[in-house]
């Protein structure tokens, strides 16, 4: 393991590094992670990033993290993880989230048990308010019978509320639905990927972004009615083979980073070569995730206790060394820099690393401040997954090429004859051909939208059409 000595640890890791040795200062995690990669003959990085998510959405509704500019930020984490066929997706996603889906079937028998209560008492309030209105409507004048309904319907008795953390395979729109029934924290696990990485769900990733950041969120509904989200946390994991990643990255890759919901992410891409380990006939020991399920229990107790959410602060010297990280990533951003292609993620990757550091001190019961012990671990273990975000986005087309070819056609017209009005339709079929086939007109149109370049006016019968704003051409087309 790492043995801390800060006179010797760079601003920032190199690029490239192996993964990260576990720290001494995070006992119980680094216990239950080793044991369940042994025993599964799964990555370490695997492991790591699935019990963190776990215990990013027990602690979300426990905890803030205190930023050093003094503005408190969910511990909330967004994880994508990217596993082959037979990569042990589901038994790794099952190891860590058992005991939170054993407390909501705790919650939901308590649940079921109180709905008796309050049925009778709805019933007995229902009773009364009859014969309130029944004994008393022609013997009241003026206002004394509504002002009586008043305080009776104050006492209406109340129905209790399920407990739901997990929200499995779910959309991200049914999921802000549910959340809009009163939920204050998920935890959306997703071990197929398609159910999040679809067209469909593009459109909700700006309210995950705005509750992965702790923000107000407005949900507008046509049939169902408009609901607003206040103080709710969320965290997400999405599993998914490669080959659904690399169809999703392909169409709408670009709309997804234009968002910002992948640099919200850590991200990981699992080596075929794990895949197909050979089994012995060792009899498997869980003690020390069993300890961790222990930990995760007292976690949800109290998170249903009604206690105030705490804030937890970095110490002076933490504070100091995070300052310095955000600055070196700042000086990375520029030009040749690490994160000169991706300044999406050098804006998020400070934050995450607030985030996981949190996690750690939280996790293992640590009394004071965040130490810079802690900050640097998670600063070494964010950056890891820096660099598989840099693979994963580098090495696939991002639907880049297909915005661009979609601007040129339309800039080679503007420039031509001037015209820059169209209905959407036209120019679905006159658009080049490679655009017409597999949702790319659709992802490449939408990208082009969010930038500015084209704008959209509906008219009678719904019918769709488009301006061409050519922004001083942008990709530099003649």
């Amino acid at each position: 393991m790492y043995n801390y000595n800060s006179s010797f640890y760079p601003t920032l890791p190199l690029c490239g590094s192996v993964y990260p040795p576990l720290s001494d200062a995070h006992p119980c995690f680094n216990a239950a992670v080793l044991e369940a990669a042994q025993n599964l003959k799964l990555p370490l990085s695997f492991i790591c990033l699935t019990a963190l998510s776990a215990i990013a959405a027990v602690l979300q509704e426990l905890a803030d993290v205190e930023m050093p500019s003094g503005n408190p930020l969910p511990v909330s984490v967004n994880s994508l993880i990217t596993v082959p066929s037979g990569g042990g997706k589901n038994r790794t996603i099952n190891l860590f989230k058992k005991p939170i889906e054993e407390f909501e079937a705790r919650q939901v028998q308590a649940c079921l048990e109180e709905m008796i209560t309050y049925k009778a008492r709805l019933e007995i309030w229902s009773l009364q308010r009859k014969d309130l209105l029944k004994k008393q409507r022609k013997m009241l004048a003026g206002d004394e019978l509504p002002q009586l309904l008043i305080v009776h319907d104050k006492k209406a008795p109340v129905a209790p509320k399920p407990f739901r953390m997990i929200f499995e395979d779910t959309t991200p729109e049914a999921l802000l639905a549910s959340l809009g029934h009163g939920g204050h924290s998920a935890w959306l696990v997703s071990s197929e990927g398609g159910t999040v990485l679809s067209q469909h769900s593009m459109k909700n990733m700006p309210a995950l972004n705005q509750m992965w950041s702790g923000d107000r969120v407005t949900v507008d509904r046509k049939t169902t009615g408009s609901f607003v989200l206040a103080d709710v946390r969320i965290s997400v994991l999405i599993m998914s083979q490669p080959g659904i990643f690399e169809d999703f990255i392909s169409r709408y890759g670009a709309l997804a980073r234009e968002s910002g919901f992948f640099a919200r992410c850590l991200v990981l891409a699992v080596q075929p070569s794990v895949v197909g380990q050979y089994e012995d006939d060792q009899v498997l020991n869980w003690q020390s995730l069993e300890q961790f399920h222990v930990i995760i229990r007292r976690f949800l107790s109290m998170s249903v206790s009604g206690i105030s959410r705490s804030t937890i602060k970095f110490s002076p010297e933490a504070r100091r060394r995070w300052i310095a990280i955000k600055n070196a990533i700042v000086e990375e951003s520029r030009m040749g820099g690490r994160f000169n292609d991706f300044l999406d993620l050098a804006a998020r990757t400070p934050e995450n690393i607030a985030r996981i550091s949190a996690l750690f001190h939280f996790f293992e019961g640590r009394s004071g401040d965040i130490s810079v012990e802690t900050l640097d671990y998670a600063c070494r273990l964010c950056f890891w997954h820096v660099d598989q975000f840099v693979q994963m986005f580098s090495e696939r087309s991002t639907g880049e090429e297909d915005a661009q070819l979609l601007y040129k056609w339309f800039f080679e017209r503007y420039n031509s004859s001037s015209q820059y009005a169209y209905r959407k339709n036209s120019v679905r079929q006159a658009c080049p051909n490679s655009l017409r086939k597999d949702g790319r007109f659709d992802a490449a149109f939408e990208l082009l939208v969010a930038r500015g370049y084209l704008t959209i006016q509906i008219f009678g019968k719904g019918t769709q059409g488009v301006t061409f704003n050519p922004g001083g051409n942008v990709f530099g087309y003649r």
